[in-house]
This record gives structure tokens, C-alpha cells and sequence, in this order.
């Protein structure tokens, strides 16, 4: 927090900060400004009178890409993973396979249907 203070001395102890990867890195350009308001009230905390007042500014936006190629091999390889889970799972079989199987055990019957 006092790394933060030195660069924004308007950072306060109880601030949201990133305390880790890209919103640690990129702390400083996601805040924004505080807003200030400074009013007089009366004895039951009514405002009478707006002395002083800033809007809040929000902070920039942080956009992350991934190379394409790589998105699109890491994709080909999860397909080939679930394609092998899928064929692991396909029997020669009636429905009744798995009459008395629950969860991952249950198998995909696929009866052929009129053929000997």
C-alpha cells in the first residue's frame, strides 16, 4: 500500500487494491479518482448546503488478448481429449446397460438396429 501512496498519494488504507496478476500489475490505471462531497448538515444529519463537490472518475479498462494461434491448438487438443472420453464411454449395447449404474461409470449404448 505505501508503494501505491508514493505513486497516488490519494490511496487510503481501506481501499480495494489488486493483490495479485494483471490487477496488481495494472493497479494504478484500473483506479479511477475518488469523488469529494463536502456538505453542511443541521442537528439530525439533514444536508442544508453542498459546500464542495468532485465526481468520482472511473479508471481505464485493462483488455488481455491470447495469441489466436495458440487459442486455437489449445482448442484441438481439449476436442481430441473429450472425443476420447466420448468413444471410451460408446458399447455395442441394449439401453438396459445401465440399469443399475450411476455417474462416470454409465456407459453410451449404441445398438445397431437391424443388422445381424
Amino acid at each position: 500500500m505505501e508503494l501505491l501512496r508514493q505513486e497516488n498519494p490519494e490511496y487510503e488504507l481501506d481501499d480495494i487494491v489488486g493483490k495479485s496478476g494483471i490487477e496488481r500489475a495494472m493497479e494504478t490505471t484500473l483506479q479511477g479518482t475518488k469523488g469529494h462531497l463536502s456538505v453542511y448538515v443541521d442537528n439530525v444529519g439533514h444536508i442544508r448546503e453542498i459546500i464542495y463537490q468532485t465526481t468520482p472518475k472511473s479508471g481505464s479498462d485493462v483488455y488481455l488478448t491470447i495469441d489466436r494461434d495458440l487459442q486455437k491448438g489449445i482448442y484441438h487438443l481439449i476436442e481430441q481429449q473429450l472425443a476420447g472420453v466420448l468413444a471410451s464411454k460408446l458399447v455395442n449395447a441394449e439401453d438396459s446397460i445401465n440399469k443399475n449404474v450411476s455417474g462416470s461409470s454409465r456407459m453410451i449404448p449404441i445398438k445397431a438396429h437391424g443388422f445381424s
